[in-house]
């Protein structure tokens, strides 16, 4: 059988210039291809890449969970942002003030669907701040790709038996603004008291949904110390590499809810 390879004007050894001039238009392609591969490489470094495109923000790995009824309610994550103001390319452009971050989870381990984060009798949001001081700060709870009931609250979601979902907390940490307490507590090394609530038991059916609820309760979690800050860094279009650690040697820090619009 012969060798095809051999026949070709190419071979270990031989001059390239001699394969150029038997496949110009293989040697024409080739350069086009570097160009372009070489122009899109240096687009996404100066688009996607560059000291420009990300924000480094401090985020504390928490671990703190609460059980009652067969409902634990866990903080994962706290995060401070700084503001940002980022551009790639012509059209696309993320900005966002300060901001303060509590992340965390709720299971639902019980038999029985329930409602999380309901509007209370005397207060409309589901989450409470309490400072050192006494001072209080009240605020709404978001979840995604859930159940709602509107009739509890504008936060109230469904949770079926043995699901979960995650919440987050977004605060202003801009000074001067209610919330830079809060941002000044963190980075003191405390994360303030906190209570959330309301949770009950029921599918939210019914003429009247909320008469159908049964055993009303809040989940406070008591002023702690908090872990020391980690860096990471925040892309608002996404992580240019796919791994978990990012160019700069930071571990890449992702959103834990879709923001809001």
């Amino acid at each position: 059988m012969s060798n095809r390879w051999r026949d070709l004007p190419y071979r270990k050894g031989a001059n390239p210039l001699h394969w150029i001039r038997a496949y110009p238009l293989f040697a024409a392609a080739g350069v086009i291809f570097l160009g372009i591969a070489a122009i899109l490489s240096w687009k996404f470094l100066t688009d996607f890449v560059g000291p420009g495109k990300f924000v480094i923000v401090e985020y504390h790995a928490v671990d703190r969970r609460i059980t009652t009824e067969d409902v634990t309610l866990s903080i994962v994550r706290v995060t401070f942002q700084p503001a940002f103001d980022i551009k790639v390319g012509r059209y696309l452009r993320a900005r966002d003030t300060p901001k303060l971050f509590i992340d965390g989870r709720i299971e639902n381990a019980s038999a029985k669907p329930m409602v999380a984060f309901m509007r209370s009798s005397d207060r409309d949001n589901p989450a409470i701040l309490t400072g050192r001081d006494g001072r209080l700060l009240e605020f709404p709870v978001r979840t995604v790709g859930t159940g709602r009931c509107p009739a509890a609250g504008s936060s109230a979601s469904i949770i079926q038996p043995g699901k979960g979902l995650r919440f987050g907390i977004a605060l202003s940490a801009e000074k001067g603004q209610p919330g830079a307490w809060v941002r000044d507590a963190v980075a003191s090394g405390e994360f303030p008291q906190m209570s959330l609530g309301d949770f009950a038991f029921g599918d939210c059916k019914g003429a009247d949904p909320l008469s159908e609820l049964s055993g009303r309760w809040r989940v406070d979690f008591e002023a702690s110390g908090i872990p020391e800050a980690e860096l990471g860094d925040y892309y608002p279009f996404g992580a240019p590499t796919g791994g978990p650690i990012g160019l700069n040697g930071r571990p890449y820090w992702l959103d834990w809810l879709p923001r809001a619009n």
